[in-house]
């Protein structure tokens, strides 16, 4: 009986750890042959979205030019309702590195970076700033999607490539498929302590 439960429990915690993101904002691909905007050191990028119903943030994935060929390690960043606003949230992630198949001006590496994000929105207008990339020698590539942009207070810049995602519910297909395999594993476990036990 212990091992039905035990296997049980994991059938249920299985289920409940499926979850897929959902893409809700992009400002469009990478670009590599406008410009990359200086994301480390002191500097501050930051680029408009648009969200059409409340949804909580979890993850965004931007281009990140390197210019002495080290790999992204981490950024950090914010979400407000104005430009450079951290109302919403803020923080500092670890970033996941995929090297794109673009390169900037067809010399630079670009990273797809990835990093978790957090932060409840509704509908409406908010901004997400990029600052203090480690390494420092990072830019964020322009792409000049519809998205506003501004750098350092300055007046509006050409705006980069960005996407953000939502936390999604779990995949009912996928739940009830890792809960029957669970169930059913539960079931042969305590079907064979019982044989064993006569």
């Amino acid at each position: 009986m212990q091992k039905f439960l035990a296997g049980l429990a994991g059938a249920a915690l299985c289920a409940a750890a499926v979850r897929a993101n959902v893409l809700v904002y992009t400002n469009g691909p990478i670009n590599g042959s406008i410009n990359a905007i200086n994301v480390g050191a002191n500097n501050e990028v930051t680029d408009s979205f648009a969200i059409t119903g409340p949804l909580d943030l979890a993850a965004a994935g931007v281009g990140l030019w390197s210019t002495d060929g080290s790999m992204p390690q981490d950024i950090s960043w914010s979400i407000g309702t104005t430009p450079y606003g951290s109302d919403v949230s803020s923080g500092s992630s670890v970033l996941s590195d995929s090297l794109s198949s673009i390169a900037g001006f067809n010399t630079f590496p670009i990273y797809e970076a990835t990093f978790a994000i957090s932060g409840a929105v509704t509908t409406g207008t908010y901004y997400l700033t990029l600052s203090n990339s480690t390494p420092s020698a990072y830019g964020w590539d322009e792409n000049n999607g519809p998205s506003l942009a501004f750098m350092n207070g300055s007046n509006p810049i050409g705006s980069e490539a960005f996407r953000l995602f939502d936390s999604a519910a779990p995949d009912a297909t996928s739940t009830l498929g890792l809960l029957a395999i669970g169930l059913g594993a539960a079931f042969v476990a305590a079907r064979r302590e019982r044989e064993f036990a006569r």
